[in-house]
């Protein structure tokens, strides 16, 4: 799986766009491999992920592989750290209330995919 997303940021067939409902989040596409592609945060060590993004990425029917993909900044060149299915991390945290953000509803996530429960300050 992650054979074809490690050099996501790389490979010239991916295309990037961002919609304004799932930003700092960013959508690649090559043909039918989709990801959402989700940032570390830039203080701490988890990733903001979007409720909206999310759920675009899996309900897209225009791709047939979908993704979810952490990324660090690195610069202006992001830096591939995990990839996993987007259904398998819809799954986890379908139980799981997510934050209000001033960029919509989102989940901290670990590099694990795993959900992030915590009382800290908002920063996404």
């Amino acid at each position: 799986m992650s054979d074809k997303l490690t050099n996501i940021f790389a490979d010239p067939n991916f295309r990037s766009s961002q919609a304004p409902n799932f930003y700092p989040n960013k959508q690649y596409r090559n043909g039918e491999v989709g990801a959402l592609v989700v940032f570390q945060a830039e203080r701490g060590l988890d990733f903001a992920c979007s409720k909206a993004g999310l759920e675009r990425v899996v309900r897209s029917d225009q791709i047939k592989e979908r993704f979810v993909v952490l990324a660090k900044r690195n610069g202006g060149a992001p830096v591939f750290v995990a990839a996993e299915q987007a259904q398998t991390v819809l799954n986890r945290l379908r139980a799981i209330p997510p934050r209000a953000g001033k960029w919509g509803a989102y989940w901290w996530l670990t590099t694990n995919f795993m959900p992030v429960e915590t009382d800290d300050e908002e920063i996404f």
